[in-house]
């Protein structure tokens, strides 16, 4: 009799195709938003954005070079706390940064309680993405990787040197809404927080942006 499974590791050589986005303009969504931190004797506190670019936009024009061809790819963004002047971590973010990518995501004016509030309120947005590509050196290696940066203020500036996330230019459905609401274990009773759209319709999974 079979067993449950016939396991030999040399028949297991699989390797992951790390492959780049193409540098260029992507509409996405924000899958989901969590608080991380780094590893080591002065760990850093981050959000840890996931963006999926949308597959509901293959047919526009201007995006056929990249949702067109990488849709449901996803897309790893930290957005870091402030340091100190010592270079430590201050545990705090950037309001300016923080209220930025609220305001691309097209939430209303709100006072967050919490942190964790913030975050929910940003899952399953979408929004607009300039994606580029840098190079890194760690540890002697050099790699490429991307880069999507929301937005960027030198220190003690008030106005931004860089803006990389823009509100989308094509926003969702009423009915998708609600469907990215009932699938968002943030979401309190299903209920999009935020709604922009009134309307009810059943969708299926392949109507999805991602």
């Amino acid at each position: 009799m079979a067993g449950f499974l016939d396991f030999n590791p040399d028949n297991v050589n699989y390797k992951a195709e790390n492959t780049l986005l193409p540098a260029g303009t992507y509409e996405m969504i924000i899958k989901s938003v969590e608080v991380r931190a780094t590893k080591g004797n002065n760990p850093h506190e981050y959000m840890n954005f996931d963006l999926v670019v949308r597959k509901d936009l293959d047919k526009v024009p201007e995006l056929a070079k990249t949702n067109a061809t990488q849709h449901g790819r996803h897309l790893f963004v930290s957005v870091w706390t402030l340091k100190d002047d010592a270079g430590n971590d201050s545990g705090k973010y950037d309001p300016k940064v923080l209220s930025h990518i609220a305001k691309v995501a097209g939430l209303p004016a709100i006072n967050f309680n919490s942190i964790q509030e913030y975050m929910n309120a940003l899952f399953n947005k979408p929004i607009r993405a300039s994606v580029t590509i840098r190079e890194n050196e760690y540890q002697g290696q050099k790699q490429k990787q991307n880069e999507s940066t929301p937005i960027y203020f030198k220190k003690g500036a008030t106005k931004p040197s860089y803006i990389g996330w823009y509100q989308t230019k094509y926003p969702l459905q009423a009915a998708m809404q609600q469907q990215l609401a009932e699938s968002n274990p943030a979401t309190k009773g299903g209920q999009d927080p935020f709604p922009t759209n009134e309307g009810t319709q059943t969708l299926s999974d392949k109507d999805l942006p991602f």
